[in-house]
């Protein structure tokens, strides 16, 4: 197979979920079962507003560079990845930390960041929502430098310093991607990361966004690698596996995301992975045609089924692609 995947595992470090033991398991038996990657999401804290996302209650949210160290105590070699990151740490502060991390960690580390996409979070740590993208973009610029640099000046329309040396330093040792679905965020992507990251999205939308970021790639004369976020569900039979989804929160989030219509599962092809593990082959294939090399599995809907699941993945849908 000429383009062969890597597949990632969202870990449970939110909601009702989320506990020490369950997440520590959960990584070691992704690494066991032969996956290439866990991923933590990122939130401050989930506004009253918000508290329903993808749906889920989020009460409780595990913070995302915390449960990584800790993995990298107790795993050798999964890539320990965030996805997304949100602006609202000082990007000082989360040089030092995704430093320190692969420093100390014996596997690889990723770390994308997104826009983020609660104005409470922003509020909260007194930080402008409605200029988040630029705050990304000077985080971007910022860990990019220190990440190979020393004594750093900088001057942003939000943060400044002169001098500054963070050490441990990965180089280039850590890619950064930009995790979002705009037209914004694929600009971003192809002008400050190494990756794109999107997720949630319609096939049609999706090679929209696609014809973007190559004609974009091309301008800038880049090559960016690329990841999918995807909701997945996987069981024997296609019924048990989308008996697991919440398909009217999933229609919703993806109508918000997208600002689109839709009514049904049928119309939101590509925004998930689900069925018996065949379906699930020939779904991950229509992201691996289209260029995907990272691919993320999100089991939010299914956590009670979550080492079942990855048992199926790595039993029947992994040895497709490798």
């Amino acid at each position: 197979m000429a383009n062969q995947p890597s597949f990632g595992i969202v870990l449970p470090h939110f909601g009702p979920h989320c506990n020490r033991d369950f997440i520590v398991d959960t990584a070691k038996q992704a690494e066991t079962l032969g996956f290439d990657s866990v991923w933590a999401r990122d939130h401050l804290y989930v506004p009253p507003e918000n508290k329903e996302h993808g749906g889920i209650v989020e009460q409780r949210f595990a913070e995302a560079m915390q449960v990584l160290s800790h993995l990298a105590a107790v795993t050798d070699d999964l890539t320990l990845a965030t996805g997304s990151l949100n602006p609202h740490r000082h990007p000082l502060k989360l040089s030092q930390c995704i430093g320190s991390l692969e420093y100390l960690s014996t596997g690889d580390v990723l770390c994308a960041i997104g826009a983020g996409t609660f104005k409470g979070e922003f509020d909260a740590v007194d930080l402008p929502f409605d200029e988040r993208g630029r705050l990304v973009e000077e985080n971007l610029e910022i860990l990019r430098r220190t990440f190979r640099e020393e004594n750093v000046d900088y001057e942003g329309d939000h943060f400044a310093f002169e001098n500054v040396t963070i050490d441990p330093r990965p180089g280039d040792s850590v890619p950064l991607w930009y995790g979002g679905l705009s037209p914004f965020a694929v600009r971003r992507a192809v002008e400050y990361a190494d990756g794109w990251y999107p997720g949630r999205m319609t096939l049609e939308k999706l090679d929209q966004r696609l014809e973007q970021l190559h004609s974009l790639e091309a301008e800038h004369d880049r090559s960016l690698d690329l990841g999918y976020l995807s909701i997945y569900s996987v069981a024997p039979e296609t019924d048990e596996a989308i008996s697991h989804l919440n398909t009217e929160e999933l229609v919703h989030d993806v109508n918000t995301i997208l600002r689109t219509d839709h009514s049904s599962l049928d119309d939101i092809e590509g925004s998930y992975i689900a069925g018996d593990p065949e379906t699930c082959i020939e779904q991950i294939q229509a992201l691996v045609d289209r260029g995907f090399d990272h691919i993320v599995l999100d089991m939010r809907n299914s956590f009670d089924e979550l080492e079942s699941m990855m048992e199926l993945t790595a039993d029947e849908v992994l040895p497709a692609f490798r």
